[in-house]
């Protein structure tokens, strides 16, 4: 029975109209499955996309697209795209460049969502032509309203701290590891009396005074490799003309996700009046010594607590 069965099947296999109709399917089953794939990445791709006749109105349109702008599909398909445009221009010149052959990619534009929110994007697109006429046009879009804001909330707070850079009462200065001045703000600038061109063509070390250089170079070394996170010193700086001015510098590094070094920032206070001041007072109080100990009389001084602090030789050879 089993021999019979296998050769009923081979002559039915022989059979021409048999043939015939497996065939076309076995052809047809590669582009139903292709055009089934090709529905389905329209349909639920994760970008916008939305097809759009030669003279403007809306011909199909994917969930990404319809979620973006939170229409149903009625309400979108149908309708010219300009309905959906906030600016007038900007869509007129994106149908007149497609119209024209061209094509647009990432070209930014505004569309107005259904709960009234404006929504930025940017488009991708190109043209169908038969006979040199345009049938219909593909478009991509993609949803940048949240990389646009912020964008803009990253710019307004460099805005804000360039300001802040600029008005600080304390100079400013960041360089590179070679420790060539890569900025510079207004105020050391005034402090050292140089333009701001004339210090961006200089080193730290430029304005740094000649006897203080080799030990301020190598700390700036020292920070750059990582040995040091940082450093703090006074020191002297040459300004215009020649000037000694007085510097508090706290040196730091700025480094990259791997620890890498990208520049240094240096903040420095100018502490010329307060260090003349200080040496004024030392030298006054050198002299009133000087003039204490000269003193025929003995003098002593005492703290809070009684205990003597100060007494000249006099005073010392009267105590014996």
């Amino acid at each position: 029975m089993w021999n019979s069965s296998v050769n009923a099947y081979a002559s039915e296999k022989a059979d021409p109209k048999f043939s015939d109709l497996v065939t076309p399917c076995l052809r047809e089953d590669p582009i139903r499955s292709q055009s089934e794939d090709l529905e389905d990445f329209f349909e639920n791709g994760a970008v916008g996309l939305h097809i759009v006749s030669g003279d403007g109105v809306i011909l199909r349109a994917n969930r990404a697209e319809l979620d973006l702008l939170g229409y149903a599909a009625e309400e979108y398909v149908g309708r010219h795209i300009a309905q959906f445009h906030v600016d007038g221009p900007v869509i007129g010149e994106i149908l007149e460049t497609l119209a024209g052959g061209g094509t647009l990619d990432r070209h930014p534009a505004r569309l107005r969502a259904k709960d009234g929110s404006m929504k930025h994007v940017l488009i991708t697109s190109n043209g169908r032509f038969e006979e040199g006429k345009l049938v219909n046009t593909r478009c991509f879009t993609v949803d940048v309203t949240e990389l646009r804001r912020s964008e803009k909330a990253r710019r307004e707070t460099e805005e804000r701290l360039a300001a802040t850079y600029e008005v600080a009462a304390v100079g400013i200065a960041e360089a590179d590891e070679r420790d060539q001045l890569l900025r510079v703000n207004e105020t050391l600038c005034r402090i050292l009396g140089l333009s701001r061109e004339r210090l961006l063509s200089m080193n730290i070390s430029d304005y740094t005074h000649p006897a203080e250089r080799q030990a301020d170079a190598e700390s700036y070394a020292k920070q750059v490799s990582g040995e040091l996170e940082g450093y703090s010193v006074r020191k002297r700086a040459i300004g215009a003309g020649g000037a000694t001015v007085f510097l508090d510098v706290h040196s730091s590094s700025v480094r990259d996700e791997n620890g890498q070094f990208r520049y240094g920032l240096q903040v420095l206070r100018d502490v010329t009046d307060s260090k003349r001041m200080e040496d004024h007072i030392r030298q006054s109080e050198r002299r009133m010594r000087d003039l204490l100990e000269a003193l025929p009389a003995a003098v002593y001084t005492t703290d809070a607590e009684g205990r003597i602090n100060f007494y000249n030789k006099a005073a010392e050879q009267m105590a014996g």
